[in-house]
């Protein structure tokens, strides 16, 4: 799958703040998507879609909402969970 794209890495200092800036970023999920917004074509054509890449990233398994975790523990215990499960 070729799409173009841009992402940003931001570090913080300690484990204790990740999720409480991620959770209060997603309540303005749709304003981010909005100024990401750069592809509305596809194949030389115009799709209709302000983003094409949101369209296309739908049908992945890592696509839309993170899921809400409120301290770095349960993302933790989640990525532990997911590591027995395969």
């Amino acid at each position: 799958m070729l799409i173009w794209g841009l992402h940003v890495h931001v570090g913080i200092r300690h484990e204790d703040r990740v999720w409480p800036i991620i959770n209060a970023l997603m309540a303005h999920y749709p304003q981010l998507l909005a100024v990401a917004c750069s592809s509305p074509g596809w194949d030389g054509m115009d799709t209709g879609y302000a983003s094409t890449r949101t369209m296309l990233y739908q049908q992945l398994p890592t696509a839309g909402m993170p899921y809400q975790f409120q301290s770095w523990e349960e993302w933790s215990n989640f990525q532990i969970d997911q590591q027995r499960s395969g």
